[in-house]
């Protein structure tokens, strides 16, 4: 099978709505993907290093239908992961998470970006989107309004009416 174009050119995404194979185990989850990626033949190491930075070795063989939903969300970003993506596109993937989930993905979010990943991050929760994104682009009602620093972004008089309802 030849990887999906996007694939090949460095660019993975999540959704969100979480899309795992339920009955599949989460190794097979990443497996599936891994398998489809640029580097097919490497498979299974590239889900071995996945499994061991997500911190996910525990429960690898575990159905992913019985997993919590900030655990899915990390197998979620596993998946696209296994095409060891240079742009990584992620949708809303704080929904549901507590604050100690949100803080894991924080960590996982700056390490990749440590790594020389670029990730575009879509979300709502402004303090997960304050403390890992080095620039911030704020849309109302899906018009570009402001574009900054998250401390340049928190000052902002648009930002401030659109989203406070003063300035």
């Amino acid at each position: 099978m030849v990887p999906p174009p996007r694939a090949r050119h460095g660019l993975a995404r999540t959704f969100q709505r979480l899309e795992l194979f339920g009955r599949l185990s989460v190794r097979d989850n990443l497996l599936v993907a891994a398998e489809i990626g640029p580097e097919k033949r490497h498979a299974h190491k590239i889900v071995d290093e996945i499994l061991a930075r997500l911190e996910l070795e525990d429960i690898a063989d575990d159905p992913s239908d019985a997993l919590p939903t900030g655990v899915s969300r990390l197998v979620e970003v596993g998946r696209a992961l296994t095409v060891r993506p240079s742009l990584l596109l992620l949708d809303e993937p704080a929904a549901g998470l507590d604050a100690e989930e949100t803080d894991r993905f924080a960590n996982l979010l700056r390490s990749l970006a440590d790594d020389g990943t670029t990730v575009v991050l879509v979300e709502h929760d402004m303090g997960l989107v304050m403390s890992v994104c080095d620039v911030v682009h704020v849309l109302d009602l899906g018009k570009l309004i402001c574009v900054g620093s998250p401390d340049e972004v928190k000052r902002d008089e648009k930002v401030l009416a659109a989203y406070l309802g003063d300035a």
